[in-house]
């Protein structure tokens, strides 16, 4: 490296923004809202097991859901949510995270886009 040069200067343009462009596609990092109320959740982890739980609503972003839930559910299973209050409609998606806290669990919930027909 040459005098007066920084180590991020030293970097290809697209490596020198890399973290600006983990932080557009890390769901996490999106801004979140507050969301009340609660619902029944089917999970379903592919290999043939179900179980069926009540979720308490805790926030939502642009791409999902982030709920308690008192019993463990495997990161990568599938969802189907019926909400008694808080949202409007029924949705379905992926779990993507499953967070211990205290007695229940954080999930985060990837809702699946509908598709036009």
């Amino acid at each position: 490296m040459g005098k007066g040069k920084s180590a991020a200067a030293a970097l290809p343009d697209f490596a020198a923004k890399a973290e600006e462009r983990i932080a557009r596609l890390d769901r996490r990092r999106r801004e979140r809202s507050t969301l009340t109320g609660e619902g029944i959740a089917v999970f379903s982890d592919g290999e043939g097991y179900a179980k069926i739980a009540k979720v308490v609503f805790r926030d939502v972003s642009g791409l999902g859901l982030g709920v308690w839930c008192g019993v463990e559910i495997k990161p990568g299973s599938r969802f189907t949510l019926r909400p008694d209050s808080g949202l409007k409609r029924a949705h379905s998606g992926v779990v993507s995270r499953c967070t211990p806290e205290g007695d229940r669990f954080i999930l985060g919930l990837v809702v699946a886009q509908a598709k036009a027909a």
